[in-house]
């Protein structure tokens, strides 16, 4: 058997030639890495992520502005904002008794309401379209409809939903108006 003389000029030419090889592949390689980690950090956003949502209650006050409630929308992150909202909504008329549910557990859920001005006729409706998670906040879509029919009496329409809790801004969308 022959034996391998690891000092040869052979070898080392072998090894010379090995390393122009590598020298000439490695541009090549750290390109190809560089191609994956950037491609890699291109991947499509998660976000809007629609957020589920339970209806607490809609509807309109009828106490012709008695309530005292601007048009507004209101997030309620505890018990005491709860009780104040539905008493103000209950000073007219007991408007909460139309509520699916009114004890709220606060520390996973929050409630959003969005209460519309005081308007001439029941043709005005308002209502939550969808909830997004963003990836820096949570995004309200709120519809406004005025339909040509209803009864002449003067009401407030409002909305209310429950969400989870969040650690993330509530923002409202801009104002959608639709007439029916």
């Amino acid at each position: 058997m022959p034996q391998i003389h690891y000092q040869s000029k052979f070898y080392y030419k072998k090894n010379k030639n090995m390393k122009k090889s590598f020298f000439r592949i490695l541009p090549a390689v750290i390109l190809f890495v560089a191609a994956i980690v950037v491609l890699g950090g291109c991947e499509k956003s998660k976000y809007p992520i629609t957020v589920d949502w339970s209806l607490i209650g809609k509807g309109a006050m009828y106490g012709n502005g008695a309530e005292n409630l601007e048009p507004q929308n209101i997030v309620i992150k505890n018990a005491a904002e709860w009780q104040n909202l539905i008493s103000s909504m209950d000073s007219h008329s007991n408007t909460s008794n139309s509520f699916v549910e009114k004890k709220i557990d606060f520390d996973n859920f929050i409630i959003i309401a969005v209460i519309d001005s005081v308007r001439p006729n029941s043709g005005y409706t308002i209502s939550i379209d969808k909830v997004q998670e963003q990836k820096k906040n949570i995004q309200i879509d709120i519809v406004y409809q005025q339909g040509n029919t209803g009864y002449n009496v003067m009401n407030q329409p409002f909305y209310i939903i429950k969400i989870p809790k969040y650690n993330k801004e509530i923002i409202f969308s801009p104002k959608k108006y639709v007439c029916v």
